[in-house]
């Protein structure tokens, strides 16, 4: 067994990310975000990267461009934003029923009976001491 190694490759990828006509295909497509890192491994396990690439790939013919750093950390921003804006408004969609209503947990509505129970005894005070 080798104690070390290079050419050890993680690919990481961040899913749609750009919208433009390919070189390759002419085909208008939404290209694929990666991250390629190439590392010297120690005993077979990856330890410090030596090259990082970041590669826009063609969903159809699978042509390959290499991006620079700052654009690809402006690509990853948006695809995780575009991410929490679909995952707020199913999470906000799924407290409404059709006619409108706010849906509440028991918890919720536990919570909101307690709260008027109290306020009612203030009143109560209030109104004593009056």
């Amino acid at each position: 067994m080798p104690v070390f190694g290079w050419d050890y490759r993680k690919e990481q990828n961040f899913g749609p990310s750009k919208r433009e006509k390919c070189s390759s295909c002419d085909n208008e497509v939404t290209f694929l975000l990666r991250k390629i890192s190439t590392c010297f491994t120690l005993f077979s396990f990856p330890i410090i990267p030596y090259k990082i690439d970041y590669i826009l790939v063609c969903p159809i013919c699978e042509k390959q461009h290499e991006i620079d750093s700052w654009e690809f950390y402006e690509l990853v921003a948006r695809i995780r934003s575009k991410n929490e804006d679909e995952n707020q408004l199913a999470s906000s969609e799924r407290y409404i029923t059709e006619n409108g209503a706010i849906y509440r947990t028991e918890t919720q509505i536990n919570f909101i009976k307690q709260m008027k129970e109290i306020e009612m005894e203030r009143e109560k005070r209030n109104n004593k001491s009056d």
